[in-house]
């Protein structure tokens, strides 16, 4: 299976465990590594059929993410995203794990 489709099914997955709607806002767990772990608000949209864009408002919370490698957007097309234990692993181009759960 091509890594593309799998982070769609991971996410699909994730969306339908925690009963989510794309497009809509939730305050969700997120991990980084060592480095953070709190509660901010995600959106997951469907950017189009083949893909999904995961939007993590870091600013939201004062957390001046771009200083720490971190992006706003993550993209089933760039990056891989896995669906685990009830949590979605996404893996960046800076190969830092965000766990969302």
């Amino acid at each position: 299976m091509s890594s593309s489709i799998q982070s769609l099914n991971s996410v699909k997955s994730f969306m339908n465990e925690k009963n989510l709607e794309y497009g809509s806002t939730y305050n969700l767990n997120v991990l980084v590594e060592d480095v953070i772990e709190l509660e901010v608000p995600v959106a997951i949209s469907i950017y189009d059929i083949n893909s999904y864009n995961i939007d993590i408002m870091w600013e939201d919370k004062g957390i001046k993410y771009k200083s720490l490698n971190l992006f706003g957007r993550y993209s089933t097309n760039f990056n891989e995203v896995n669906y685990v234990n009830g949590s979605l692993i996404i893996t960046d181009s800076n190969y830092q794990e965000i766990v969302i759960s």
